[in-house]
């Protein structure tokens, strides 16, 4: 009998968790029909107003939080309705990364508020915070930060000797031939010091169609195509015309 009630209130319980309904309209916020808080939006500059950026503030006005879009968070190949939003709140120190919606932002942050409880009484329940961010946070991927070395940009990139990459004269990178691993060629481009700041993998050579680049500094992956194949052989490495593209377009990004 004991075991039937206990069963009883868990079911009534989880039927109340279901029964909790999060609405939003015109900026407010509301939880089972009662208002808990308000978001704003402003369009994002940097996107070219394609995306917002947002604040939520307690009905008394006061900010709990905002949350700003950020390209810390590599979208993923398996999901491209998402961005990842930077979101600082109001007495935690580290900001969250947490995912919003393409075609929703604000809602998007008002279930993020009312499914998880985020604002009791005009302030935010700090435990219900972190659990937020503990089943929904990512952690950004480690960045690299480094100088790269004063040239004159309008010149071409050139390879005059072995392993070292120059422009205007100026010697500002280096590369090393890592072999090839699963029928690909790949190499290491460094900084003159050593600072590894990019690898690429590549088959076909010269004639290469396609080109795989690593960026450490925003722990990017891009896929680099198009571009003339080329049957010469150049002395100073077996894959010279290759790798002389890959060093351009690293300098034309600002990676090198």
């Amino acid at each position: 009998m004991k075991r039937m009630i206990s069963l009883g209130l868990l079911l009534a319980a989880a039927t109340g968790l279901q029964a909790q309904k999060v609405e939003y309209k015109e900026g407010l916020v509301s939880v089972d029909k009662q208002p808990v808080a308000r978001i704003s939006g402003v369009k994002n500059q940097a996107m070219m107003g394609l995306v917002k950026d947002y604040t939520a503030t307690s009905l008394d006005g006061d900010t709990l939080f905002t949350a700003v879009y950020s390209d810390r968070i590599p979208e993923s190949p398996d999901d491209n309705t998402i961005y990842y939003f930077e979101f600082r709140f109001r007495g935690l120190e580290t900001p969250a990364y947490l995912p919003v919606s393409k075609l929703g932002g604000d809602k998007t942050i008002a279930n993020h508020i009312g499914n998880f409880g985020l604002v009791k009484e005009q302030a935010l329940d700090l435990n219900a915070v972190r659990a937020l961010i503990q089943k929904k946070g990512k952690t950004p991927p480690y960045r690299l930060n480094y100088t790269m070395v004063a040239r004159n940009r309008q010149f071409p990139v050139e390879i005059r000797e072995a392993g070292k990459l120059s422009q205007a004269s100026v010697q500002i990178g280096a590369f090393k031939d890592q072999g090839t691993q699963s029928g690909m060629d790949v190499y290491a481009f460094l900084l003159p010091d050593g600072t590894l700041i990019a690898t690429a993998s590549f088959a076909g050579g010269n004639r290469a169609a396609s080109i795989r680049v690593q960026t450490l500094r925003d722990n990017l992956i891009h896929d680099i195509s198009g571009g003339e194949p080329v049957t010469q052989v150049a002395a100073i490495d077996r894959n010279y015309f290759t790798v002389k593209r890959i060093a351009q377009w690293l300098v034309e990004r600002n990676y090198l």
